[in-house]
């Protein structure tokens, strides 16, 4: 039986990492919705990512 907090952990650590690269990123005016959209996804799965990890590891 695998640890799933071992999966799941890491890609919500990265995905908080490239968070950070994208906010301190310096975007010109047209690149600034791509960059929105960006974040956007990059939170929802942190946040899926975090959760999912939580239930298993309370789950299992």
């Amino acid at each position: 039986m695998v640890n799933y907090i071992y999966v799941t952990l890491p890609i919500s650590i990265i995905t908080v990492v490239a968070m950070a690269m994208t906010l301190t990123k310096k975007t010109k005016k047209g690149e600034q919705e791509i960059y929105n959209l960006l974040l956007i996804g990059e939170t929802m799965l942190a946040l899926g990512s975090i959760m999912m990890s939580l239930y298993l590891y309370y789950e299992l």
